[in-house]
């Protein structure tokens, strides 16, 4: 059987095809979704929302936020880890997600084992602010002396199980001092009773201190937790500082994908909300927020998970806090 020419270009496209297989669709080819595991209104729902319309213009598809609040967040939390690992599906983490293993465990998953970190977004330090009236210490150690000879001191913080409600156990720990915690649903609730001098102390976000500080207002700010002085707010010393090196935490938020995503997808969508980071409108409206941008690779969002991790369970195990 005489062979032509044809024939071995058929066999040799047959060959190709055979083997290369059919064409991989580029990621993403539909809409994604993001889910914020708390009722919208929220910074984290607000930040969550900004990165999708960043996301639908830098990759070319719909990036939808879906609200799933419930039980801390281990609801939504629980349902994107147990979607298909495609990178459809990804969700916006707080920073409790660090404890939460601790403080719900019954929830049937490894908040921290069971995701794939995918993008830090940014973070807000967490501060320790007296109403200047009522508590007119301006320092750290000034506080420490008050509350030793006053230890009737009440305080209060973000809610419970809140990293801001951790960090202000910790630091008594740290302090050896004693006071009595007053508990509120939220910064939005507790803020409002410091600055009405209901409570003189108490432990927040920065973003929520920073329109009632200066001259004018009525809250000091002795010290914040991030490691560095906060760009937003340089003139505050930090609690390391201060004389508590141990005392290191922000309230960050980011975005993960379940476990067993696959990398270049990961890889992708990191590179994606590093460019949306940068552009000026993510920038402005992170500023008016009061939160820092903080980007960087997904294998230095797992550092920073896994570190706090480790720091606020046994805090939380130490001391003793429960979920409600």
């Amino acid at each position: 059987m005489k062979t032509t020419l044809k024939s071995l270009a058929v066999a040799g496209t047959l060959g190709v095809t055979a083997l290369t297989g059919p064409a991989v669709a580029e990621y993403p080819d539909k809409p994604v979704t993001i889910v914020v595991p708390y009722a919208a209104g929220g910074l984290t729902d607000l930040m969550a929302r900004a990165v999708a319309e960043g996301l639908t213009k830098e990759m070319g598809q719909p990036f939808v936020v879906e609200n799933k609040p419930g039980a801390g967040g281990a609801v939504g939390l629980k349902g994107v880890i147990n979607s298909d690992k495609d990178g459809y599906t990804l969700v916006m983490i707080p920073a409790n997600i660090a404890t939460m293993k601790q403080l719900y465990p019954s929830i049937g998953f490894d908040p921290v084992e069971d995701i794939a970190p995918v993008a830090n977004i940014g973070a807000s330090a967490i501060g320790m602010a007296v109403n200047k009236t009522e508590l007119p210490v301006g320092t750290v150690a000034e506080l420490v002396d008050h509350v030793k000879a006053n230890p009737d001191l009440s305080y209060t913080d973000c809610g419970n199980a809140s990293p801001q409600q951790i960090v202000g156990a910790f630091f008594r720990e740290e302090a050896q001092i004693e006071m009595t915690h007053i508990n509120y649903k939220g910064c939005g609730a507790s803020i409002p009773d410091v600055l009405a001098g209901r409570v003189p102390l108490v432990f927040a976000s920065l973003p929520h201190l920073l329109p009632h500080m200066g001259d004018d207002g009525k809250l000091s700010v002795l010290a914040i937790t991030s490691a560095a002085r906060s760009p937003l707010a340089p003139e505050l010393p930090t609690l390391a500082e201060s004389g508590y090196p141990q005392i290191v935490v922000d309230a960050w938020f980011g975005v993960a994908a379940p476990k067993g995503t696959p990398d270049d997808i990961i890889d992708s969508i990191n590179a994606a909300i590093n460019t949306v980071l940068g552009s000026d409108t993510m920038k402005e409206l992170m500023a008016t927020r009061n939160v820092q941008p903080i980007g960087g690779s997904a294998e230095d969002f797992a550092r920073t998970i896994a570190h706090d991790s480790e720091l606020l369970s046994k805090i939380v195990q130490d001391v003793g806090i429960r979920a409600n």
